[in-house]
C-alpha cells in the first residue's frame, strides 16, 4: 500500500498531505482534459461509479488530506465524498475549487496577481490567472506548479541534467509566492523510490 506508506512516512516528519486525482481514463473514453466525461455517453454511469469507488478510498481511509488535485477538472458529481472525507481540504479544479491554476507550468505568474476572481467563473471548475478580477466576490489563491527538471515532471538519468539552476528557481520564486500565490515544486522519486541526491542538494541550495 504506496499511499500507506508514504501517510506514515509524512507523519514521522510532521508533513501534511495532498493528493493528485486525474479523472480520467482511456478505457472508459475519458481523455486527457475530460474531468472524467465520457465520449461515449453509455459509458458515464459505469465509469462516475468506479472512480467514485476509487476517490472514496483514497480520501478515507488515509486521515486528514491538506489538498485534493483534480488535474483537468472533474465534471462527476463527488460533493459528497469530498464534504463527508475531505471537508478541510483545499481543492485544486472542479466546481469545488478553493484554489486555482495559473494557466501555465511555468511557476511564475503574471503581475499584478489577484487571488480574487466572480464565484460563477470559479465554478466552472477550469478558472485560471486569467480570470483575475480585483472586485471579484470569490477567493481561490494561485498555486503555480513547476518542474525541478526543465520540462519534465518525471525522474530520468536524462532528466537530471535538465536540473534547474538556483538562479532560476529563485526568479520562480519571486515571480510566484513574490506576487502573493504559492509556489508547488515538484519532486520525483527515481528507480530507488529515492529523491537523487543532485535533487536535494539544489533543495537544500534553494
Amino acid at each position: 500500500d504506496v499511499l500507506a506508506d508514504l501517510v506514515k512516512s509524512c507523519k514521522k516528519f510532521g508533513l501534511n498531505l495532498g493528493v493528485y486525482i486525474y479523472p480520467g481514463d482511456l478505457h472508459y473514453g475519458a481523455g486527457i482534459g475530460s474531468g472524467g466525461k465520457t465520449a461515449d455517453p453509455s459509458k458515464q454511469e459505469a465509469y462516475n461509479k468506479i472512480f467514485r469507488t476509487q476517490l472514496t478510498e483514497v480520501l478515507k481511509n488515509y486521515g486528514n488530506m491538506l489538498e485534493v488535485w483534480f488535474d483537468g477538472s472533474c465534471v462527476i458529481d463527488v460533493s459528497d465524498i469530498l464534504e463527508q472525507y475531505a471537508k478541510k481540504a483545499v481543492i485544486f479544479q472542479s466546481k469545488h475549487a478553493t484554489i486555482r491554476w495559473p494557466g501555465t507550468e511555468s511557476g511564475k505568474l503574471a503581475y499584478p496577481a489577484w487571488n480574487s476572481l466572480k464565484s460563477s467563473v470559479l465554478q466552472s471548475g477550469i478558472a485560471t490567472q486569467y480570470d483575475d478580477d480585483p472586485d471579484g466576490d470569490a477567493w481561490a489563491p494561485l498555486e503555480a506548479d513547476v518542474t525541478l527538471y526543465n520540462h519534465n515532471w518525471f525522474w530520468s538519468p536524462g532528466n537530471e541534467r535538465k536540473r534547474r539552476s538556483v538562479d532560476e528557481l529563485m526568479d520562480i520564486y519571486y515571480a510566484s509566492a513574490g506576487h502573493g500565490g504559492s509556489l508547488l515544486l515538484n519532486s520525483t522519486p527515481d528507480t530507488t523510490g529515492r529523491i537523487p541526491a543532485g535533487d536535494l542538494a539544489r533543495y537544500r541550495e534553494f
